[in-house]
């Protein structure tokens, strides 16, 4: 299976109507809520090239979308790739300038040991992978799902 999707329709998508070259920056976890209006401002901003890597088998937005419409320009590509495997992720990141973490965890899911397996090895491979991959900047967003299950009290939290 292709684990990057994309079309390349309509015009040359390096560039914008200011004719300066476009970045190229990944966006994981790009199909969850946090993700998915980064994708929409980037693409509002007019300056990004936008690859979404997510661990679901294929992107799954409405048909009539901003999204949609961006990736049968070829302004948005997918790539499926998990945190929990750097080999994907360096492919994903290959080329990218800039890696946004949006990553969150199914609210179904408050297994510790997979929310630990997500995010904080999630994580490491992220950072490792940017290393790997020359990434020149990594933003990250971090989830309370760390330390919180939704049940359990946070003992000795400090949020200073």
């Amino acid at each position: 299976m292709d684990d990057h999707v994309g079309a390349g329709g309509g015009g040359n998508p390096n560039t914008n109507p200011s004719h300066s070259p476009r970045t190229t920056c990944i966006v994981i976890g790009g199909q969850g809520f946090i993700g998915r209006f980064l994708v929409q401002r980037l693409l509002r901003l007019e300056k990004w090239i936008i690859r979404i890597a997510d661990s679901s088998s294929s992107l799954q937005f409405e048909q009539k979308s901003t999204i949609a419409d961006a990736v049968s320009s070829g302004l948005v590509s997918y790539f499926q790739a998990d945190v929990r495997n750097k080999s994907q992720l360096v492919k994903a990141f290959n080329g990218s300038s800039v890696v946004f973490y949006a990553e969150t965890i199914d609210g179904s899911t408050h297994d510790v040991y997979e929310c630990y397996r997500l995010l904080v090895q999630g994580a490491k491979n992220i950072v490792k992978a940017c290393r790997e991959s020359k990434v020149k900047h990594l933003i990250y967003n971090s989830s309370a799902d760390v330390v919180f299950d939704g049940s359990h009290h946070i003992r000795y939290g400090d949020e200073s």
